[in-house]
């Protein structure tokens, strides 16, 4: 679907992102998975879980106890730094 006159049929007109793009992102991401994590440590919540994505809050409590969704989120942040800095480090 053209939204003006000129606009090619396809996408890829578009410039794709750059890994410093990614990086920045990626390291974004970062800082809010930390920050969700430290509020989970601060007040952590406790079951029953509700939502889509309440699995993985029970799977956590019943691994690491109360503070595992903390932990959780504190190892997603840890995995997105680690991938904005492998995408910083290829450019």
């Amino acid at each position: 679907m053209k939204l003006w006159r000129g606009q090619p049929d396809h996408d890829h007109w578009r410039k794709p992102t750059t890994l410093k793009e990614r990086a920045y992102f990626l390291w974004g991401m970062s800082a809010v998975a930390l920050a969700m994590g430290l509020s989970s440590l601060d007040s952590p919540n406790s079951p029953p879980f509700t939502g889509k994505w309440s699995w993985v809050y029970a799977w956590a409590y019943a691994t690491f106890g109360s503070t595992g969704p903390g932990i959780a989120w504190l190892g997603l942040a840890a995995l997105l730094a680690v991938g904005g800095t492998f995408a910083w480090l290829r450019k």
